[in-house]
């Protein structure tokens, strides 16, 4: 399905708008899909240098995505939300340069479950959560809207920037297939087996221990859940003071009110009055747009998101652990066929035809054990190797989102303290005005 120059409906005011160009940012798409503000955009273009990170290994990824224009469908028996992907590639196997297609929150998780059956052993990226039950009602809301069309598209950059995913045929499905080959493809290719079969694993890998552990696995394990430990009570803690922060941004426009309302009730300190009121006024209004709204997009979702990224490390080196588990299973039955050949043969003594049999039977059973554990062993191998480079890469890529995270969170700090004092300053001034002697 080449690019495709047609109307489509604008989530925002329902009514038709052309198909945005490839080259208009994410700070565009997000303007477009919540109220015009140029803080907004701000926020967005903040949040967007997380999806376009340095390529961390020398891949050069030859496909380029943004997901934007959020548009919602309503039907008898469902409503639901698409998302525009606009794709360009210069690779061989895309048949056209550019592609336009829509997406909704399930074919993402399509495409995710296909990652993982394709590349058990890979570190596949997380997508973000389904709404709250809370929040069910709100789902259509516009900034859940924007924020999730922000979190589908770093989903996506990170599989294109990977060097073996980006190679998925499902990922070039789902990029490039109309809608009607895409549905066939679903149909033909559904996970429901897959799902069971996943959660299968995850039963016997939380009842069988792998026999020789690896400790620079056993190590990895450590880390990320201790990592995961300390991200979940960081944004518990952020979380409380956002909620906290804005009760005080209501609180001090509230206290500025007052303030101006005990002015206009006093004739000799009503200067004083009104200009402590009007600064209160101002701070609440740099408290709310600098510590306020933005904490979700700079700090909060960033913080969730790599909360959800160490729970694919776990699912990731769980699933190295199951083709472990399959290796030391096909040497165990090795030894206990084994085991049982001397067992039988202490028995009592048989006609030269049937121990000729049993010989005959040993020979062709055990190379064929022999032969499944060495492939199981292979398996294993290149698991180890799969999953040390995409942990690897994880750990370089989450160092430099940390710290963009950190940075963008001291900036508002700084910017908020610095406008706060310049209020204040300009309010002492005035408050420093001799009164009048009749006071």
């Amino acid at each position: 399905m080449s690019l495709e120059n047609k109307e489509v409906p604008d989530v925002k005011s329902g009514v038709s708008s052309p198909v945005l160009d490839e080259d208009k940012t994410l700070a565009a798409n997000f303007h477009q899909a919540s109220d015009n503000s140029n803080l907004e955009i701000e926020w967005a273009n903040n949040f967007k240098l997380f999806a376009e990170d340095e390529n961390i290994d020398g891949f050069i990824p030859e496909i380029k995505v943004n997901v934007e224009n959020p548009q919602r469908h309503a039907e008898p028996l469902d409503t639901y939300i698409t998302y525009k992907i606009t794709v360009s590639s210069n690779r061989a196997d895309f048949a056209e340069k550019e592609y336009i297609v829509r997406r909704r929150y399930n074919d993402f998780v399509w495409l995710r479950n296909k990652l993982v059956e394709t590349y058990p052993t890979r570190l596949i990226p997380p997508l973000p959560g389904k709404h709250s039950l809370l929040g069910h009602l709100d789902r259509y809301a516009k900034d859940f809207i924007a924020l999730r069309m922000i979190m589908l598209n770093r989903f996506l950059n990170r599989v294109i920037k990977h060097p073996i995913l980006s190679y998925s045929e499902h990922l070039k499905t789902f990029l490039t297939a109309s809608i009607s080959e895409f549905i066939s493809c679903q149909k033909s290719t559904s996970s429901g087996l897959f799902t069971k079969m996943s959660g299968s694993f995850q039963s016997m890998t939380m009842t069988t221990i792998v026999r020789e552990k690896y400790s620079e696995f056993e190590e990895m394990k450590k880390y990320i859940a201790n990592l995961s430990e300390k991200l979940i009570a960081f944004e518990k803690i952020m979380s409380r003071m956002h909620k906290e922060r804005k009760e005080l941004t209501k609180d001090m426009n509230q206290l500025g009110i007052e303030f101006e309302k005990w002015g206009n009730c006093e004739i000799i300190l009503s200067p004083l009055l009104m200009s402590v009121g009007q600064a209160f006024s101002k701070v609440s209004v740099v408290h709310e747009t600098l510590l306020t709204k933005p904490m979700e997009f700079v700090l909060l979702q960033p913080i969730r998101e790599y909360i959800s990224y160490t729970e694919s490390v776990k699912e990731a080196l769980m699933r190295r652990d199951n083709v472990q588990i399959q290796y030391e299973s096909a040497v165990d039955e090795i030894y206990r066929k084994k085991n049982d050949q001397t067992s039988s043969s202490r028995l009592s003594r048989r006609n030269s035809l049937e121990q000729t049999s049993e010989i005959n039977g040993s020979d062709t059973t055990k190379p064929a054990l022999v032969c499944s554990a060495e492939k199981n062993h292979d398996k294993l191998q290149i698991a180890n190797e799969d999953i040390r480079s995409d942990i690897e890469r994880w750990s370089i890529e989450k160092k430099q989102d940390m710290k963009r995270i950190l940075l963008g969170l001291s900036n508002y700090y700084i910017q908020y303290y610095q406008k706060s004092l310049a209020v204040w300053e300009d309010s002492l001034r005035k408050i420093n005005v001799p009164l009048s002697k009749d006071c």
